[in-house]
């Protein structure tokens, strides 16, 4: 049975609303309704239940989502054995270099690329006085003649450790020298938007934090193809918190508090505010680390080691729950970058540690209502009809 684009169905189950689905997939709500109708028609039954708010699936609707499931794990099984078979497996590469290698050595790679197309999306780690300002410029011209095969840039400013003895002396970027970076960066994006339609490069939210600028509204960062970079993230986050007090619902509501990085720390906070303000019983709080493992200039959640959160948490207020970003866990794993465990966290601070999407909105609030929230997961779904089962009450 063909089913087109049954990551939209997917995602309104996942997100058990219309219109916070139509959010994530960069969709408009009529589309993603009509999508729904002429799905349900097609198939002769209704998915959803449309009188309960939020949505839940029929009894045809649970067998359907199941099917998707088991067919989609099945559809990525034959297409990675389809490649392996043929001994031509994609997979992402990252390529990091210098500033010296990567004026010299990398253009003619990246141009070898761009002739293959091979799609390239780019960061640049800014560091002042050094490759921003007119060596900045330079770069990114160079970068958009390979337009689109480079499909996205961020800039990144330079992260300051206090572990640089023996190498040539970095300052961190000023509030000043911040603000003339992203006024480069924006003068290049209004420019190449006039002639492609696309900004192609984009500051990181870390930048706007610097120079004490409001982040760009949701629509600047396009497709959001830079995430993952720390471009437009804390500006989703907030758009998808806001959506999901919307229409929200609420699970048991116990104490908890949230540990996040220095530069995260205010906007979660404003979302917990916004939260309270809607449920006066909420009790949260909002702690924000101060990275001692690598020096207090680093700010960013994903580099919070588990010995800083023991070191400031202990004695802290924590309620019953303590929820981290998961970007401060090694990928897949449940071990924080100082191979501290998540377990040894919860035993030296004797509260239940839950990591959340450190890019979902949704995920946050849904956390703080009291609501179960899972990582995404990465094994095949098992006999378990458990793992089938939608059950949002």
């Amino acid at each position: 049975m063909f089913v087109k684009n049954p990551e939209y169905f997917l995602a309104i189950v996942k997100e058990r609303s219309i219109s916070k689905a139509a959010d994530r997939l960069y969709l408009s709500q009529p589309y993603l309704s009509q999508y729904l109708a002429k799905l349900e028609a097609n198939l002769g039954v209704t998915l959803l239940d449309r009188s309960h708010t939020p949505l839940r699936l029929t009894a045809a609707g649970e067998l359907f989502h199941a099917y998707l499931e088991r067919q989609g794990y099945l559809d990525r099984q034959l297409e990675s054995d389809l490649q392996q078979l043929q001994e031509k497996k994609r997979q992402q590469l990252h390529i990091g270099v210098s500033t010296w290698r990567g004026s010299t050595l990398l253009p003619d790679i990246m141009r070898r690329f761009a002739a293959a197309n091979i799609t390239m999306n780019c960061q640049i780690v800014s560091c002042p006085g050094v490759n921003d300002g007119p060596a900045l410029d330079r770069t990114l011209r160079e970068l958009s003649e390979m337009y689109p095969s480079v499909a996205s840039v961020a800039i990144v400013p330079v992260g300051v450790t206090k572990f640089r003895d023996g190498l040539c002396p970095i300052a961190p970027y000023t509030q000043e020298q911040a603000a003339a970076v992203i006024a480069q960066v924006e003068a290049f994006g209004k420019t190449f938007m006039e002639k492609h339609g696309t900004r192609l490069a984009w500051c990181s939210d870390e930048f706007y934090l610097l120079a004490g600028l409001p982040l760009p509204e949701k629509s600047f960062y396009e497709d959001m193809a830079q995430l993952e970079n720390g471009v437009g993230m804390l500006r989703l986050l907030l758009s998808q918190a806001d959506m999901a007090l919307d229409e929200p619902e609420v699970g048991e509501l116990v104490p908890f508090s949230v540990a996040t990085g220095v530069s995260a720390a205010p906007f979660i906070d404003q979302i917990l505010q916004k939260t309270k303000k809607q449920f006066p019983q909420l009790q949260g709080r909002v702690y924000p680390i101060r990275n001692r493992f690598f020096g207090e200039t680093i700010t960013v959640s994903g580099l919070v080691t588990g010995q800083d959160l023991i070191a400031q948490l202990k004695g802290q207020e924590l309620g019953q729950r303590l929820f981290i970003p998961s970007n401060m866990l090694r990928a897949g794993e449940s071990v924080f970058l100082d191979d501290v465990t998540v377990a040894d966290v919860e035993r030296e601070l004797g509260v239940t540690v839950c990591p959340v999407d450190a890019e979902s909105g949704f995920d946050l609030v849904d956390a703080m209502l009291g609501l179960p929230v899972t990582i995404q997961q990465t094994t095949p779904p098992g006999s378990d009809g458990e793992y089938y089962r939608y059950n949002p009450s």
